[in-house]
C-alpha cells in the first residue's frame, strides 16, 4: 500500500493498493481517509470499500471503476476501448 497526502489539505489521504501484495503496476483500489467536508471537490471514491475499485483484463486493460460506476469496458483487436458502460443506464458512451 502506498500513501500520498495532499500538500494543499493536509488532512486529505489517499491509499493505493495495487495487485500482487503492491508488487504490480495495477492499481486495484484507492481509499480516501479524508474527513467528509475535504471531500467535497477531490477523489470520488466508491460506496463501499469492501471490493477491489478496478478490474483488469488479459492484455492489462482496464475492465471496470468502481469510482466512477463504469461497469464495463470492452476494447477492439488494438486493445483501444470502443464502449464503456455505466451503471447508469442512460449513460452509454460508443467511442
Amino acid at each position: 500500500m502506498r500513501k500520498c497526502i495532499d500538500k494543499k489539505n493536509k488532512n486529505k489521504t489517499l491509499l493505493y493498493t495495487y495487485a500482487n501484495n503492491n508488487t504490480a503496476n495495477q492499481l486495484m483500489k484507492v481509499v480516501d481517509n479524508a474527513p467528509t467536508a475535504s471531500k467535497a471537490n477531490g477523489f470520488v471514491d466508491s460506496a463501499s470499500n469492501s471490493v477491489d475499485d478496478y478490474s483488469y483484463d488479459a492484455n492489462g486493460n482496464m475492465t471496470k471503476d468502481n469510482n466512477k460506476n463504469i461497469t464495463s469496458i470492452t476494447y477492439n483487436h488494438l486493445n483501444l476501448p470502443t464502449l464503456i458502460t455505466f451503471a447508469t443506464p442512460l449513460c452509454e458512451e460508443f467511442l
